[in-house]
């Protein structure tokens, strides 16, 4: 047994780096580096050499199941049903609640152990960042006494990853700010740079309703409304890096243009998705008459089109129906989603991936729905709940997109 053993310690490790090209899932490779040190030491990126080219990687589900959480992983698996990874995380991350995600495995959390503090967390590493939780003093305060600029991030996105050369890394989120003047919490956006104490004030949206999702996009944020118009938001930078403006600008949806607006199905969730270089927006919809406590839900996928017209600084726009995903996977998340291609995954098929957001974090009520996780397509059965085992609600958080 010994000497097997000190053979596969042995392995050659152009052999070794062979068989790890060829393990789908990030997980599984971890484990296979800390089987010992000469494997380790084979899989390790010698200075001055190229690092390992790997498989490109598909997003987990992060399930808040009692305990803390653990990720579902559609690679080891068929593609069909997904399994369970459990990684050692922070105290203060077991019970937080998750808002948003970013790549390279960064998520949004807010810490129940420290009063909802929100944080960057990098679920890989452990390397974190505090995120503001206040916007900046002595603006919009409340007269109340007591009351403070404190707000609630529901769903939030970056400009770039926190430790990514180049432009300044920048947070933009929906917030539900605390109410001041009399006003009621309403839902508002507001931005602010990675590493700094406050975030700008929130903005309300002026028209088309409250935000209902965000993402970066040809360098500007862009947020969609209620009635599915588009804000683009810009970051305008000052004397060493300071986050000092945002540009604003409304792209108003003309809805008689789009011929295939008319929704036979009562719309539920709105999302937006870059993909190939465009801005699509998903709308997860189920029948009118159907009750939320036993969806069919069905997706529309529509493509941001400009419309020509004679005069070239009135421009139109609308969302134009995409009738297939031609070729397409997407993954559909308030703040995370994202879309890849089948072309670079063997055995899987296009399709979207959904989490469970009936009683979307929009509303930030408990307990948080956890269930009704899983893929649609356009073929029978339509829907698959792929993320077995079965789980029922969290008292903690929603489900989020864990992003490689």
């Amino acid at each position: 047994m010994a000497a097997t053993l000190d053979r596969w310690k042995c392995l050659p490790t152009v052999l070794l780096r062979s068989v790890i090209r060829r393990v789908p899932c990030e997980a599984d490779r971890a484990s296979v580096a800390l089987v010992c040190r000469n494997w380790r030491a084979a899989l390790a990126t010698p200075p001055g050499e190229a690092p390992l080219l790997l498989p490109p990687q598909l997003p987990w589900l992060l399930r808040p199941l009692p305990g803390g959480p653990a990720f579902s992983c559609l690679f080891c698996s068929d593609g069909v049903s997904s399994t369970i990874h459990r990684f050692r995380l922070p105290d203060d991350a077991r019970t937080a609640r998750y808002f948003g995600s970013y790549d390279g495995r960064w998520a949004f959390a807010a810490s129940r152990l420290a009063d909802d503090a929100p944080m960057l967390l990098n679920l890989r590493t452990g390397e974190r960042y505090s995120v503001p939780r206040e916007f900046l003093p002595g603006i919009f305060r409340s007269s109340e006494p007591g009351a403070s600029g404190a707000m609630t991030m529901l769903v939030a996105t970056l400009s770039s990853a926190p430790d990514a050369d180049g432009d300044p890394c920048v947070g933009a989120a929906i917030v539900r700010s605390a109410p001041f003047d009399g006003r009621s919490g309403h839902l508002q956006i507001t931005f602010w740079r990675m590493g700094h104490q406050y975030a700008m004030p929130p903005y309300d949206l002026m028209m088309g309703g409250e935000p209902v999702d965000v993402v970066y996009h040809d360098g500007a944020f862009q947020f969609l409304t209620e009635d599915e118009h588009l804000y683009v938001c810009r970051p305008v930078f000052g004397q060493g890096g300071v986050l000092q403006a945002v540009e604003k600008g409304l792209r108003v949806v003309q809805k008689h243009w789009c011929r295939c607006r008319a929704y036979d199905q009562q719309p539920h969730v709105r999302y937006l998705v870059e993909s190939r270089g465009e801005l699509l927006m998903v709308v997860k919809a189920s029948p009118a008459s159907n009750e939320q406590r036993s969806p069919m839900w069905t997706f529309m996928v529509f493509r941001m089109t400009q419309i020509q017209t004679s005069n070239p600084y009135h421009m139109i726009y609308t969302w134009n129906m995409v009738p297939s995903l031609n070729g397409r996977i997407l993954f559909v998340g308030l703040g995370c989603s994202r879309a890849y291609e089948v072309a670079d995954f063997p055995g899987f098929k296009e399709g979207i991936y959904f989490l469970d957001d009936r009683d979307t974090r929009m509303n930030h009520t408990e307990p948080y729905p956890c269930s009704d996780n899983g893929k649609w397509s356009r073929v029978p059965p339509f829907v698959n709940h792929c993320f077995p085992p079965h789980q029922g609600e969290s008292n903690y958080s929603s489900p989020v997109w864990v992003l490689p």
